[in-house]
């Protein structure tokens, strides 16, 4: 029979290994490899686009991995314990930084599913899922993983009050300016679509009007856009983010483009990969060949795009 240190050990090796595991899981999904990747962008720079793959896979096979030595207690049950604490101390690190900054970035801890935006109570989370890992190994863990355990708390403390003491006092000593608007490109021009699916029109000659859940402009813009392409060769198509496959205004986003007559195009996130898609809402105009000639941010610029594009509207 188990004692009481070994069943809350066991215990709290399960339960890390299924939040590592679930945190893969949805990184893995198209809609959540989109959002993880876009969230890579938003913390470190437009300079971080080429290295997001290659942060994704490394980031599900750490997850996998030190879920799997968790589950199985191996090489052994402490290593296995430190090997998670490790892992939820280093996320908080990546994100300290930006948290101390006030940077508006939303969190992809679980792909699509993670719609907050990075802030203190990511740091608490993280932390206090190492120092559940931290507790079980104080119980059974040998003296020199202990030793590294006692550097690891030291670390993982001293960034939570970091973070705590920039986050509250720019609050206090600077003000905080309104968020201003990112200074967002639109979507990329001169390159090929991939080939989609949308009820009543191709992957040629339409206008692709990238729309978000949780953007308030983007159910507004519907009717704007069937207005402008009304009366030029083109047809509007939406490319709803795959990133917020699961926001709750995903329902009304959808209602208001089938009450005016908007099709949905399919493989949303190949889609967005390919035009480097990062604002919404924003246009592409795609001529006969598949290739998008032009492009803007908001529906300000479509009139002009469409009129040029669409030979003419109106």
């Amino acid at each position: 029979m188990l004692s009481l240190a070994a069943a809350l050990t066991l215990l709290t090796r399960v339960f890390l290994a299924a939040v590592l595991v679930v945190s893969a899981a949805t990184k893995a999904t198209p809609s959540g490899r989109a959002a993880f990747k876009r969230s890579i962008t938003e913390l470190f720079g437009a300079r971080s686009r080429g290295l997001t793959s290659a942060v994704l896979v490394g980031t599900v096979a750490l997850e996998l991995g030190v879920a799997a030595g968790l589950a199985l207690g191996v090489p052994t049950q402490a290593l296995a314990l430190l090997a998670g604490s490790v892992l939820f101390t280093i996320f908080t690190i990546v994100l300290a930084p930006a948290i101390a900054r006030r940077q508006r970035a939303t969190c992809a801890c679980f792909g699509a599913l993670s719609h907050r935006q990075v802030g203190l109570g990511l740091v608490v989370r993280n932390e206090t899922l190492s120092f559940a890992g931290l507790a079980a190994l104080a119980v059974t863990g040998p003296m020199h993983v202990l030793v590294v355990a006692a550097i690891l708390v030291g670390l993982g403390l001293y960034a939570v009050q970091t973070v705590a003491l920039l986050h509250v006092s720019r609050g206090i000593h600077t003000p905080v300016p309104a968020p201003a608007r990112q200074p967002f490109e639109p979507p990329a021009t001169g390159v090929p679509v991939p080939a989609f699916d949308a009820p009543g029109a191709g992957p040629t000659d339409v206008v692709l009007a990238f729309l978000s859940p949780g953007c308030g402009s983007c159910v507004d813009a519907v009717a704007t856009v069937q207005e402008i392409v009304r009366g030029s060769r083109l047809r509007a198509v939406a490319v709803i983010d795959p990133s917020a496959a699961h926001a709750p205004e995903l329902a009304e986003l959808r209602q208001e483009l089938a009450d005016h007559r908007v099709p949905v195009a399919e493989d949303a996130d190949r889609i967005v990969e390919a035009l480097d898609v990062r604002a919404f809402p924003s246009f592409a105009v795609v001529d006969a060949r598949g290739v998008v000639v032009s492009s803007c941010l908001g529906v300000d610029g479509l009139r002009e795009l469409v009129a040029f594009d669409g030979r003419p509207i109106g």
